[in-house]
């Protein structure tokens, strides 16, 4: 497919939509100036990534087959039910390791930052804004709201709860 960006990290098949490099760009002129925007295209692309590995590497190690995609949205992990179904357990451990990933990431920017620095200029920049997008957002993809891994995170205890019902009431179905 043109101009889409496709290679393999840990053995896990990622691509890279245009849609996503627009996105991140639109979102990154409030930064200002052309060299803030790069960086924010990077923390945007560095952060979205790893929290996907999160997903994708747990999802692995559970048997399942993955592949990443970052698009307009943000990131997507797709991944096969292996032949013996994980339960709603594992679903869940997969859901929570991608903003899991982040919230550690930013905190450990965090700490390295606080003891290192101070910085100044595009390293304060980027280091603020590893901070802020990883421990944010991690938190916010919490949220019990579909399509957030909060509302698979939801999902996954309505199952343990009402296996019959649990899509319907996630779906906020009558």
């Amino acid at each position: 497919m043109g101009g889409v960006i496709s290679f393999r990290l840990l053995r896990v098949p990622v691509s890279v939509r245009p849609s996503f490099l627009l996105v991140a760009a639109l979102f990154g002129l409030a930064a200002g100036s052309v060299p803030l925007v790069f960086a924010w295209i990077a923390v945007v692309f560095v952060s979205i990534l790893l929290h996907e590995m999160g997903h994708a590497l747990t999802a692995r190690g559970f048997g399942s087959e993955v592949e990443i995609e970052l698009n307009a949205l943000g990131g997507l992990t797709s991944w096969t039910i292996p032949e013996e179904d994980i339960g709603p357990g594992r679903r869940a451990i997969v859901a929570a390791s991608g903003s899991a990933v982040g919230v550690v990431l930013g905190g450990l920017v965090w700490l390295i930052a606080w003891l290192t620095g101070p910085y100044f200029g595009l390293a304060n920049f980027v280091i603020t804004y590893l901070i802020y997008v990883n421990l944010f957002w991690g938190l916010l993809n919490w949220a019990p709201i579909r399509p957030l891994d909060g509302g698979h995170l939801l999902t996954s205890l309505l199952e343990k709860v009402t296996p019959t019902k649990a899509e319907r009431i996630a779906n906020v179905e009558a």
